[in-house]
This record gives structure tokens, C-alpha cells and sequence, in this order.
């Protein structure tokens, strides 16, 4: 981490580091996305350890959720983007609260109006409502995280929208490719892998 000039944060004796830069610059938490630190705090690295720290807490006795049998999560965080994770209404609830309560000792707090909910494959008698600081967090149809798209069916959409993609891409070349003998499988394979399987696996990391 680079240095940053004490004058421009003003340590206090007897202070530790983190108590010194709320105290001067009394950051604000909107919701998963932050907003950037006063004049005295523009650091990025610093104010991402601040985040991080919040999420560590709050989450330190969180129930993860399973996502294979070996991964258990409680969050997500990539950037100012944080997602919660939780196998019921009542756990989120006390996630959320407990996210709240451990910014709130920093001097951050979550703006309802950028918090939404989701939910996959769950009745509806078995949903309720959430909330921060006494404010309805608003439950949406669909989820976006890092260019990808969950709908409430536990699939994504982007998913179905690159095969169709690839599939359309992959039928354009029948006639002046894929049909044509003259040239090579070895080219045609490395014309399918450089086109179709990247329109296919597209912004996946693959």
C-alpha cells in the first residue's frame, strides 16, 4: 500500500490507524456501491480494506450458503459491488442487519434505495419482506452481477442469449465454410474456436 501524508489525515495519539480516518473523514456506505472518500481519503486501496473489514465482520458468523460440495459462501465482493448470500428470508435478515450494525460503528450506512433483493426458486408463502434500518429493501425480478443476468428460475439469461448467439453464428457458416471441402478441418476448427466458441463463452473467463 502506498503511503499516504500524515497531514493530510491528521493521526491522533493513542488512535488506531482505522479509528483515525473515520474520525476525520466520517465516509458514507451507500448500499453495494460506495461512494468515493473525502479529498483526505481518495487512496482506493484504503477505502477497499475499510469495506473489506465491514464484510469480514459482519459476516464472520454468518451461515454460508453451499454452491457445490466444496464451496460455501456468505458474500460476493468485487469492487464497490457486494452480494449477499443466505438459504432463507430470516437469515438474510439478520445478515443484513448485522452488515448495517457493523458499518454503523465506522461511521457508514446502507442506502435502502441501492439495496434490491433476489430470490431463486422460493414460493411465494415462503418469501417476506426485508429491511435496513427499518426501510423495505425492494425484491426484483432479476439479478445483474458482473454482466451476468439470474432471472427467479435459477437460470441466466445471458446464458441462453450467447448459445442462440453461437448457434446463429455457427449456421451462417454452413454455406461458405462448413460445407465447403476444399478446405481444411484443421481451419475450419480453428475458425470455429476463434468465432463461434468465443461468441459462446464470451465474457465467462473461459
Amino acid at each position: 500500500m502506498d503511503k499516504i501524508p500524515h497531514d493530510s489525515i491528521h493521526f491522533r495519539s493513542n488512535i488506531t490507524c482505522i479509528n483515525n480516518v473515520i474520525i476525520e473523514g466520517r465516509l458514507r456506505w451507500l448500499g453495494h456501491i460506495l461512494r468515493r472518500p473525502p479529498q483526505e481519503l481518495t487512496h482506493i486501496s484504503l477505502f477497499a480494506k475499510l469495506c473489506e473489514w465491514i464484510m469480514d465482520t459482519a459476516c464472520r458468523y454468518s451461515r454460508d450458503v453451499r454452491i457445490s460440495p466444496e464451496h460455501r459462501i456468505t458474500d460476493l465482493e468485487y469492487a464497490d459491488n457486494v452480494v449477499l448470500f443466505a438459504d432463507s428470508y430470516n437469515e438474510m435478515q439478520v445478515i443484513l442487519n448485522s452488515v448495517s450494525e457493523t458499518a454503523a460503528r465506522i461511521g457508514l450506512r446502507i442506502n435502502v434505495n441501492k439495496t434490491k433483493a433476489f430470490s431463486s426458486y422460493v414460493q411465494k408463502v415462503d418469501k417476506m419482506p426485508l429491511f435496513v434500518n427499518s426501510l423495505p429493501v425492494e425484491e426484483v425480478p432479476g439479478f445483474k452481477y458482473l454482466g451476468s443476468t439470474l432471472i427467479a428460475n435459477g437460470q441466466a439469461k445471458d446464458i441462453t442469449t450467447r448459445i442462440t448467439a453461437a448457434r446463429n453464428a455457427f449456421f451462417q457458416l454452413t454455406k461458405p465454410l462448413w460445407s465447403r471441402r476444399e478446405i481444411t478441418i484443421k481451419t475450419k476448427v480453428r475458425i470455429y474456436i476463434a468465432v463461434i466458441r468465443s461468441i459462446l463463452l464470451y465474457g465467462s473467463g473461459q
